[in-house]
């Protein structure tokens, strides 16, 4: 988008208020990404070693690809809650917290660059 701002055939169809509070949403979005899955976690009961565990399950997740991405979280949360001495259900709810929390931030995330993509569209249209 600020590219864009500087190219001279679509220099007037971006306002500098749609750059700004598309990057403060994007800041914004960002930090709420890396605080959701703590959050859920904690919502359903989950203590430090299982937040640890997602945390770790999510960048072990990395290296295994999409679905290590999307699982990885949800895998860690439950080791965590396992070797914590957490019974099994009770670990099962717990990484299901943060599950929830890094699909609600996935979600929050795809709606931003949605917006991003709408306005870049539209300006070039024009």
């Amino acid at each position: 988008m600020l590219a864009l701002k500087f190219i001279p055939s679509t220099q007037d169809d971006i306002s500098w208020v749609v750059i700004v509070l598309l990057g403060i949403l994007s800041v914004a979005i960002t930090v709420l990404d890396n605080i959701l899955p703590v959050w859920g976690t904690k919502k359903m009961g989950g203590n430090k070693k299982v937040v640890w565990g997602a945390t770790i399950g999510l960048l072990v997740g990395f290296f295994l690809g999409p679905w290590g991405i999307i699982f990885g979280p949800f895998a860690g949360a439950f080791a965590g809650g396992i070797l914590s001495g957490t019974k099994f259900l009770h670990a099962a709810k717990h990484a299901t917290g943060a599950f929830l929390g890094y699909i609600a931030g996935l979600v929050l995330k795809l709606i931003t660059v949605g917006l991003i993509v709408f306005f870049f569209v539209m300006a070039l249209v024009r």
